[in-house]
């Protein structure tokens, strides 16, 4: 205690000088707008500063335990991601079974296209496999994009088709989105465009839906696409929409299509045949 007495005895002047220092720098601060507001600004500014150390030493003793937190929130994470992709593999998988169960019932037969009508209101396609390729009557034909008619007459090599640009032929059809049955019949006019048929006002219905294939045939497979939606009317004598598709088809360049045969079908005769006797 004598030594910190002795020490601001000997530096007494020095002292009193800044306490005077001190005094006379809050005069003129307290007294002048100036520099009041400069001194205001400072203090601000020094403040912030001290505050910004702080916040810093702060933030680095405390980075452990943020550390940890994130290395919790990131496992939890990479667990989530984990279950997710494992769901979404399984899904796939049972889809993709369900897609091959499908698909096993039906065989594609690749044929070439050699001659192809459009201008009329019969048309009809040549293709370059017949009988001996397993081609029968009634088979369904399609393209890579969509459904293109139904076999009509065979011989060993060829086979004559009916084309979707018929005014015979109709397709059964659904709505995609919402399973409505309807009917596609081809408009007569253009080669590109088709009517959707017996779809009532009530249904929901927007430009832009896809009109596939119903499945009730068993000529075409079930969701093979048709056509989609292009115009919609609402006629106020008639209780169903005027729906007009754009066909998925491009029927002016087709080179090659496939025949639909359904592994099935002999299956599926035989109990129609038995309901039909029943009757």
């Amino acid at each position: 205690m004598r030594q910190l007495f002795l020490f601001l005895y000997r530096y007494r002047f020095f002292f009193t000088f800044l306490a005077w220092e001190f005094v006379c720098t809050w005069l003129i601060i307290r007294n002048n707008a100036y520099q009041s507001a400069a001194a205001f600004t400072s203090s601000n500014q020094l403040v912030a500063y001290i505050y910004d150390i702080r916040n810093y030493f702060t933030s680095y003793i405390a980075l452990p335990r943020m550390n940890d937190e994130l290395a919790q929130e990131n496992k939890k994470l990479y667990e989530q991601v984990a279950f997710l992709k494992k769901e979404i593999e399984v899904l796939e998988m049972n889809k993709a079974k369900q897609n091959a169960d499908f698909l096993a019932n039906y065989e594609y037969i690749p044929a070439k296209v050699i001659n192809n009508s459009l201008l009329r209101t019969k048309n009809y396609l040549t293709i370059n496999k017949g009988r001996k390729d397993g081609i029968e009557e009634g088979m369904g034909v399609v393209s890579n994009s969509g459904i293109i008619g139904k076999v009509k007459a065979c011989t060993d090599n060829y086979s004559t088709v009916i084309s979707l640009l018929h005014e015979n032929i109709q397709v059964a059809s659904r709505i995609k989105k919402n399973n409505i049955i309807c009917t596609t019949k081809w408009d007569l006019l253009d080669y590109r465009e088709a009517n959707v048929l017996e779809i009532g006002r009530h249904v929901n219905l927007s430009v832009g839906d896809t009109i596939v294939a119903s499945g009730f045939s068993e000529v075409y497979p079930e969701n093979y696409p048709i056509g989609i939606v292009k115009t919609i009317n609402y006629p106020k004598s008639n209780s169903f929409l005027e729906v007009k598709i754009r066909l998925t088809a491009d029927f002016a360049s087709l080179t090659y299509v496939y025949v639909i045969k359904n592994k099935k079908q002999n299956e599926i005769d035989k109990l129609e045949k038995a309901i039909k006797e029943d009757k």
